[in-house]
């Protein structure tokens, strides 16, 4: 037992000397430690780059399935740490039952380590293509990009502070027949598709409130305005909405009520109060607004 023990303890030794040899060659040559230390960073990076990020984002987003959402599926997930991430055939159903679907998601994410991980600060340009929301009562589809600087509430894991800025194009409405309270009794509204052209969005967000400082859509089918502010919930179904909805009553898609809305508006713009929260929203005619 002692000699092999001996064996052993004698190639550990050879292998050490070799090893101390060796480094000490090395140490001896021009620039040595500085080519060390390049060698050294560009293992770094190499990982940094190749890590499997794509797997982890994947783990971490099904990981929430049941959780934040009821299902998740994705065609593909590229994530770049370089250039722009992207992902293809993305479908969502949240609790509620509504469904979010992406054909294609393209994100800009900055990665400045000290913004990342000290201030724990959000910054990122996004773009869907194909974007479609669906529910028992409307069907929204867009294509929407913009950007986001957010500081997220880490107790609540809702955004606490920031900016949004959005931009919409070829958005498209369907809805089925509502029912709008006014002074002579509900007033039901059945529109076709509504064709937006454009809409911009810019929304601050401070204490985990969202207070819309600019958002309009125009198109062909109607022109509108949003004002008001929503308090972010955990769940997003129980986030209060405080909202002003001024609609151009001249508009082509209200032009079978124009008669009933000149009499409730006054001849005026037609403003819709949200209130409530996202899951059950009040909507009423809150009154006229000046005519534009």
């Amino acid at each position: 037992m002692n000699m092999k023990y001996r064996e052993f303890y004698n190639k550990i030794k050879y292998y050490v000397s070799f090893i101390s040899s060796y480094i000490k060659i090395i140490r001896s040559l021009p620039h040595s430690g500085k080519y060390a230390a390049l060698s050294i960073l560009l293992i770094i990076i190499f990982t940094i780059i190749t890590f499997p990020y794509d797997y982890l984002i994947r783990k971490k987003l099904f990981d929430y399935e049941g959780k934040a959402f009821r299902t998740i599926s994705m065609k593909s997930l590229e994530f770049s740490l370089l250039s722009e991430s992207s992902a293809e055939n993305v479908e969502v159903v949240l609790k509620n039952g509504h469904e979010l679907f992406f054909k294609n998601i393209l994100l800009n994410i900055s990665l400045n380590p000290y913004r990342l991980f000290i201030t724990k600060r959000l910054l990122a340009d996004f773009q869907f293509d194909n974007f479609r929301i669906s529910s028992p009562d409307a069907e929204i589809m867009m294509n929407l990009n913009g950007n986001i600087d957010i500081i997220p509430d880490e107790l609540k894991k809702i955004p606490g502070s920031g900016e949004i800025k959005l931009i919409l194009e070829e958005c498209k409405i369907r809805l089925k027949e509502i029912s709008i309270p006014g002074p002579m009794g509900p007033f039901p509204v059945k529109l076709d598709t509504v064709n937006i052209e454009n809409g911009v969005a810019e929304i601050d967000i401070v204490n985990s409130t969202a207070r819309i400082r600019n958002f309009k859509l125009s198109g062909t089918d109607i022109n509108c305005s949003i004002t008001g502010t929503i308090e972010i919930a955990e769940r997003t179904d129980n986030s209060k909405l405080d909202l002003n909805i001024s609609i151009d009553p001249e508009s082509a898609a209200l032009e079978q009520y124009k008669d009933m809305i000149n009499i409730m508006a006054n001849n005026g713009t037609l403003v819709l109060s949200v209130r409530g929260t996202m899951n059950r929203p009040d909507v009423k005619i809150a009154g006229a607004g000046k005519s534009e």
